[in-house]
């Protein structure tokens, strides 16, 4: 004896059929952030460039690199955007520099051309601070620099400059600061 039977769903919810996405060919895309800007990460030579698309109906479009240092990810395959919705797409940057990328429509007309820029790691960070006392009457400037270590245990080393000016008597003071931390 067999019984099977048929799942009826939960009383006041009605199975509604949807439709298939219909596409059409987007005369225009967003891009987001507005400016495309990737720096490297310390003792790295590649980096990921991820942004966003977005389009105001159903459309497929390509993105397409116009420099082989920028490998886009699936790039011929085309990226199916819903409407007014955000599409992330990642591209991986293969060395430092600045470059365009295009946004192609299902028609193969370019919708968008997209500046980017892939920037070097950084080596070193620095800093200026003025300081202004009035009651103290001192002015005050400073410099500093210090190095970006290319690993978890390289040693951290910072250097900076102050220049002082007793606004009174503009008799000027001063001092060099350098340390070293692992």
């Amino acid at each position: 004896m067999n019984v099977s039977a048929t799942p009826t769903p939960p009383p006041g919810l009605v199975a509604v059929p949807t439709a298939p996405l219909v596409f059409g060919a987007a005369q225009s895309v967003r891009v987001q952030p507005s400016r495309l800007v990737l720096q490297l990460q310390p003792g790295y030579s590649t980096g990921t460039l991820t942004f966003t698309l977005l389009t105001d109906i159903n459309a497929e479009v390509t993105v397409q690199a116009e420099d082989a240092r920028l490998a886009v990810r699936d790039a011929q395959t085309p990226l199916r955007l819903q409407a007014n919705q955000l599409q992330s797409v990642s591209a991986l940057a293969l060395a430092p520099h600045a470059g365009t990328f295009r946004v192609v429509n299902s028609q193969g007309a370019v919708i968008a051309r997209v500046p980017y820029e892939i920037l070097p790691p950084k080596t070193v960070n620095q800093s200026v601070y003025f300081t202004y006392s009035p009651s103290g009457k001192l002015a005050s400037l400073s410099y500093g620099v210090s190095g970006i270590p290319q690993t978890a245990v390289d040693p951290r080393w910072s250097a900076s400059v102050n220049m002082g000016v007793d606004t009174d008597t503009s008799k000027l003071s001063g001092g060099v600061s350098i340390g070293v931390s692992w």
